[in-house]
Order: structure tokens, then sequence, then C-alpha cells
């Protein structure tokens, strides 16, 4: 493994991360507007992986907004149609995992 490469990757994936949680801060329940977009879709079909991987307890705790908007579309028929139940991380992937 290119251990510099997964820690820049890790760092870039926690800005984005991030800057969801403010994107999404005040309750609000769509990314764009008040109705659910393409930018929703593809968001929450990307955190699909992300929860999976890397939503530890301390992740989503400390990223309540985030958490709530995927539990939101995760509970979906349609979303669950596709991906299934969603899975969180016990623990988060690391370089040695």
């Amino acid at each position: 493994m290119n251990e510099a490469a997964f820690d820049m990757h890790v760092k870039n994936l926690e800005k984005d991360i991030k800057a969801l949680e403010i994107a999404l801060e005040g309750g609000k329940k769509y990314l764009v507007g008040d109705e659910v977009t393409m930018a929703d879709f593809s968001v929450a079909s990307w955190l699909y992986h992300i929860f999976k991987y890397f939503g530890d307890a301390e992740m989503r705790k400390t990223n309540p907004n985030l958490t709530a908007y995927f539990e939101a579309f995760a509970a979906a028929p349609e979303y669950k149609k596709h991906f299934g139940e969603p899975e969180f991380a016990e623990t988060r992937l690391t370089k040695a995992s």
C-alpha cells in the first residue's frame, strides 16, 4: 500500500465530510433547495461507502448533520432496494486494516 496516498485521500475525505456537515447545518433535509436533486442522489450513494468504511461512532458523533442526512436517505425503500441496509463501521478503515 502507498501510505502517503492513503493519508492524502483520508485527509481529502475528511475535508469533504466537513464541507457536507456545514452545508447541512440547521437541519437541512436536502443539499440544494427544498426538494431532492441529483446532488442528493450522488452524495447519498457516495455516503454508503463512506459510512461503511469510515463511519465509526466518532465520525458519526462529530458529523451529526451528515449522519442524519444519510440515515434519512438510507431509510427510504428506494434506497434500500439498490443499496440494502446501511452498514456503519465499528472501527474506521486504516492503513493497517
